[in-house]
C-alpha cells in the first residue's frame, strides 16, 4: 500500500552512501545486521565469521575456531586433554617378594605446578577420587614447579594434596635446579611441603606387611646421582624400588640389585602423531618414554606425568595418575 502524500526520494551521488533518516520513505524499515542472532554452522558465511562483532565474544570464539582447519584439534590439545587426567593401573612384578604379596603404590610425576588455577583444583579432585589416602605409600619423581616466583603457590598446593598413609616420597628433577630449590635446598623445600626427600639414599618402607627398600636418586642431567652410595646399608634380602626422574637411567640402574625403577620426565611425548609417535623427546627419555620396559632383572615404568612444559598442550598423551599394582615374584637365579 502506497503511503499518502509525496514520497521523498533518496538522493544519489557519485559515491554510495547511507541515506539519512529524513530521506528514507515513510513506512520503510531499514534492515539491520545482527551477527550474534545466528547460530554458527557449516554454512555460515565467511564474511560473518570475520566480522569484528563476532570474534571478541567468548561464546562464539570456540565454535568459530572449530570451523577453521585444525582449529578444533588445537582447542582440544590446549583446553581438554591437559586436564583429562587418566588413572592407570599397571600390573608390575616386584621380584624378591613372596608370590602371595599384593600391594598398590601411588606414582605421580612432572606436576609443573604454576598457580592455584582450575587445573590444579581438578588435579586435587582426581587424587581424592582415586583415594590415594587409602594406599600405603606415594612417590613423586621430580619436576614440581615451572617458575621460581610461584614457589609459594606450589607449596600451598602440595600441602593440600591428599596423602597416602605413610606420606609422599620425592626425588628432584631438572626443573628443581632451574627454580633454585635443588641440591641442599631440596630437603628444606620437601619438609615445608610435607614431603619426604630421597636424594641418593634409601628408606625402608612397609607395603601392606612387606618391607621394601625405596631408593631415591638425584637428577641425572643437572645433579649428581650416586646409586652405589644410595644402596649402602640397604638390606640385600629385601625387594628394592628405585626412583629417578630420567627413564634412560635404566641401563645404569640394571647393573645394580634394583627390582623396579619408576621414572617420568618424558610426558609421554606430550604431543604424539598417529603412526609416528612422539613429536619431540628431550634428553634423558629418548630410549624409554612411556609404559613398561625390562632390562635384565629390572622392570621400568615410565609415567606420562601430570603437567606440561614448553607449551601448555597435550595430544594423544593424556596426563596420568599411576596406581601401580604390585605382585610378588621370585628373582631369577
Amino acid at each position: 500500500m502506497t503511503p499518502p502524500g509525496p514520497v521523498p526520494t533518496i538522493r544519489t551521488g557519485p559515491r554510495r552512501r547511507r541515506a539519512p533518516a529524513d530521506e528514507v520513505p515513510i513506512g520503510y524499515r531499514r534492515p539491520t545486521f545482527r551477527p550474534t542472532a545466528r547460530p554458527i554452522g557449516p554454512r555460515t558465511p565467511l564474511i560473518w565469521l570475520v566480522n569484528r562483532n563476532v570474534w571478541w565474544r567468548p561464546r562464539h570464539l570456540v565454535p568459530a575456531a572449530a570451523l577453521l582447519p585444525g582449529g578444533s584439534l588445537l582447542l582440544y590439545a590446549r583446553f581438554v586433554e591437559p586436564a583429562l587426567f587418566k588413572v592407570r593401573r599397571p600390573r608390575l612384578p616386584l621380584r624378591g617378594a613372596p608370590p602371595s604379596f599384593r600391594s598398590t603404590l601411588v606414582h605421580i610425576t612432572d606436576l609443573h605446578l604454576r598457580r592455584d588455577d582450575w587445573w590444579a583444583r581438578r588435579l586435587i579432585r582426581t587424587l581424592e577420587r582415586a583415594r590415594v589416602q587409602d594406599h600405603p605409600v606415594g612417590v613423586i619423581t621430580g619436576d614440581f614447579a615451572k617458575h621460581p616466583y610461584e614457589l609459594e603457590q606450589v607449596l600451598d598446593l602440595l600441602r593440600r594434596m591428599p596423602r597416602p598413609r605413610q606420606g609422599w616420597y620425592a626425588v628432584p628433577g631438572g626443573w628443581e635446579y632451574t627454580c633454585g630449590f635443588s641440591g641442599a635446598d631440596f630437603e628444606p623445600f620437601c619438609h615445608e611441603a610435607g614431603l619426604i626427600p630421597l636424594v641418593n639414599r634409601t628408606a625402608e618402607i612397609d607395603l601392606d606387611g612387606q618391607r621394601v627398600n625405596l631408593v631415591g636418586l638425584d637428577d641425572p642431567e643437572r645433579g649428581l646421582p650416586d646409586l652405589a652410595r644410595a644402596l649402602e646399608g640397604a638390606a640385600a634380602d629385601l625387594p628394592t624400588i628405585a626412583l629417578c626422574h630420567h627413564p634412560d637411567m635404566l641401563d645404569e640402574v640394571a647393573r645394580h640389585p634394583v627390582d623396579l625403577l619408576l621414572a617420568g620426565h618424558s610426558h609421554g611425548g606430550q604431543v604424539r602423531v598417529p603412526g609416528l609417535g612422539p613429536l619431540f623427546l628431550v634428553k634423558g627419555c629418548r630410549t624409554y618414554h612411556d609404559g613398561v620396559h625390562e632390562r635384565g632383572g629390572t622392570t621400568l615404568y615410565v609415567s606420562r606425568g601430570l603437567g606440561t612444559t614448553v607449551a601448555p598442550v597435550r595430544l594423544l598423551a593424556p596426563p596420568e595418575l599411576a596406581l601401580i599394582q604390585l605382585r610378588g615374584e621370585p628373582r631369577a637365579r
